[in-house]
């Protein structure tokens, strides 16, 4: 029993002595994207790239919610030409440079005219130097009586980046509807 007993503790020494701590390495990136902050924290939508929003969020960095973002998009509660703000994120290290990325429309999601539902005031945004935060602005327009009471229009629109600063595949559009 003792030759057991010894030939178990011989073979736990040499298994403690002989392994080895992995050092766990610090994995530092680089590199720099841009998002669309509503984005990132609400889930998207019915299989969509992208989460469409039925109200204006009056906080950043939370997710939608009907108690803390009470006016929902239409109309008749946002006002005609009322600014909307829609913050873009800098993921990285805040550039000692502004940094101009672009907002444009995907018309293959939009259903929505621009000039005739919502004009986007800003097609271009700058990041200011040494800021992690730039604001895109659109408004909705109130062209009249629609056609069909309770009709939906839906604006999507698309973020690019910039030759220092790409856009991250994730989060790089954002949706809304605006109730007619």
């Amino acid at each position: 029993m003792k030759k057991y007993i010894s030939i178990g503790c011989f073979a736990l020494s040499i298994c403690v002595f002989l392994s080895s701590c992995i050092k766990n390495e610090d994995i530092k990136w680089n590199g720099s994207i841009v998002e669309f902050d509503v984005a990132t924290y609400t889930t998207k939508s019915g299989g969509l790239p992208f989460p469409l929003l039925n109200r204006v969020p009056t906080g950043y960095g939370r997710s939608l919610n009907a108690t803390l973002d009470p006016t929902i998009i239409n109309r008749a509660n946002v006002a005609p030409n009322d600014t909307i703000r829609m913050r873009i994120n800098l993921v990285s290290a805040p550039k000692s440079t502004p940094q101009l990325v672009t907002i444009s429309v995907a018309p293959n999601f939009s259903t929505a005219v621009a000039g005739v539902h919502y004009d986007l005031l800003d097609a271009a945004v700058t990041i200011p130097a040494n800021s992690n935060f730039g604001f895109a602005r659109w408004v909705i327009r109130n062209p009249g009586a629609p056609s069909v009471i309770g009709t939906v229009a839906q604006v999507v629109f698309l973020l690019g980046g910039n030759a220092d600063v790409k856009v991250s595949e994730n989060f790089k559009y954002v949706g809304w509807l605006i109730t007619q």
